[in-house]
């Protein structure tokens, strides 16, 4: 009895591990659209900088446009 509720949860487990890489898939997908129509549609990327606060921030760089990190 309490190992057929153990088998249940694992394979309940193992469904939604699965649709969580699907969602991510999904997501990198979506992304890469999102980054391919920028450069299409607008000529590139209009890249901004950042810099985080602290004494060792890092400065990264952000298209106003899409939003993808450089």
């Amino acid at each position: 009895m309490l190992k057929d509720k153990i088998q249940e949860l694992q394979n309940k487990k193992c469904d939604l591990q699965d649709l969580i890489r699907k969602i991510n898939n999904d997501i990198s997908v979506i992304n890469q659209y999102v980054i391919d129509t920028c450069v299409e549609k607008c000529g590139g990327h209009n890249f901004e900088s950042y810099r985080e606060s602290g004494l060792y921030g890092e400065t990264f760089y952000v298209c106003k446009i899409c939003g993808v990190e450089e």
